[in-house]
């Protein structure tokens, strides 16, 4: 978003190995002032295995992810303002959609790596206050799996749902119904 010339705001939570993620984020103009560095842990890491024929093993360590952010909106104007909640600590994406719903912040919800982790009405909540889902077709077939409701059921609870399909499409759910759209690669530069 830096990049783009935003002024994007991390709200999450580091452990006492932050130097070299600090200086980089410093480097490309975000600031790291809303990032709670938790001295006693180290930063959340995963670590992936995987075999030839891309089956997976994840090993994961919250670290200093276990803490909340602690972050006030208050400080937050909601008509100069996009929020996307991303996988961390699973009381701070809680709270993160229960207060961009109360001031009016056009949520987008990525869950991601994080849904093995949800109560289903945990879940839901966290969708239904969201203005957007934003998923893979595996992580939506989680989604329906945890929360027991159906493609259509999560539609009705969040006005847009992005799902990609690979290299293959994109699936927009809409309100107002379902959108399919197929694209070719681009050429290499």
């Amino acid at each position: 978003m830096s990049l783009l010339g935003e002024t994007p705001r991390i709200l999450a939570t580091i452990g006492q190995d932050y130097h070299r993620y600090f200086e980089w984020l410093k480097q490309i103009g975000v600031s790291t002032q809303d990032i709670h560095v938790v001295d006693e842990e180290l930063t959340a890491g995963a670590y992936i295995t995987s075999d030839t024929q891309n089956n997976q093993i994840t090993g994961f360590n919250p670290g200093a992810m276990k803490q909340q952010s602690g972050f006030d909106f208050s400080s937050i104007d909601p008509d100069n303002c996009l929020a996307i909640v991303a996988p961390g600590n699973l009381n701070d994406m809680a709270e993160y959609t229960a207060e961009h719903e109360r001031l009016g912040i056009f949520s987008i919800f990525d869950p991601g790596q994080s849904l093995p982790a949800w109560e289903p009405a945990a879940l839901a909540k966290c969708i239904s206050q969201s203005r957007m889902l934003v998923c893979n077709d595996y992580e939506m077939e989680m989604i329906c799996n945890n929360t027991g409701m159906s493609r259509g059921q999560v539609a009705d609870t969040v006005e847009t749902i992005i799902v990609t399909k690979g290299a293959m499409a994109v699936i927009l759910l809409l309100s107002r119904g379902l959108q399919k759209f197929q694209w070719s690669r681009p050429p290499m530069l």
